[in-house]
């Protein structure tokens, strides 16, 4: 990694935790729709990270989050179970061939139906985990299992929007260079 993607991924950081406690964390649908864009920095690190470092970088965008969201490790604990459950999913519908080596998870380079899946259930992953923690009561399972269905929707949704966005400027870039 050189000095300028590392920069980029601490002003990265930065940014999606501001928007998260600055914004999002106002933001819900009836109590049961919330939008916790601030994975999406975890979902963007490059598929052949290693997953050392990875663990502790979404440990410590948890406990960021966890210290103004003042809650107890259950936005640390969902992150690293998001962490390491990413090698597994990506894995799981890898294509034939394996992924190129620096490969992002991101629309311009893997495509909707691919970034969609993959959103999706990592996001499935770390809102059940972290609804599950927050509930600590199996007799709210049903709520649990709805504030999560709709959270992911409302998660992948923000998530998606932000890729789109930056596709389109990332395109006007390209035919402005010309």
């Amino acid at each position: 990694m050189n000095r300028k993607s590392i920069f980029f991924f601490i002003y990265s950081f930065i940014l999606y935790v501001l928007i998260q406690v600055l914004f999002l964390k106002y933001v819900d649908f009836y109590g049961y729709a919330f939008c916790f864009a601030y994975i999406g920095y975890l979902l963007a690190y490059p598929l052949d990270f290693p997953r050392f470092p990875y663990l502790l970088i979404a440990f410590f965008l948890g406990i960021t989050v966890d210290i103004f969201y003042d809650s107890a490790g259950i936005h640390a604990a969902s992150c690293v179970f998001l962490a390491y459950m990413r090698n597994r999913v990506v894995k799981g519908f890898a294509p034939t061939g394996g992924y190129e080596t620096g490969s992002n998870p991101n629309l311009l380079d893997m495509g909707i139906n691919w970034y969609i899946t993959y959103t999706v259930l990592l996001a499935f992953l770390h809102h059940l985990v972290l609804f599950f923690i927050s509930a600590s009561n199996l007799n709210l399972v049903g709520t649990t299992l709805i504030k999560t269905f709709f959270s992911v929707l409302f998660t992948t949704f923000i998530l998606f929007l932000g890729q789109r966005i930056s596709v389109t400027y990332q395109q006007y870039q390209r035919r402005r260079r010309r």
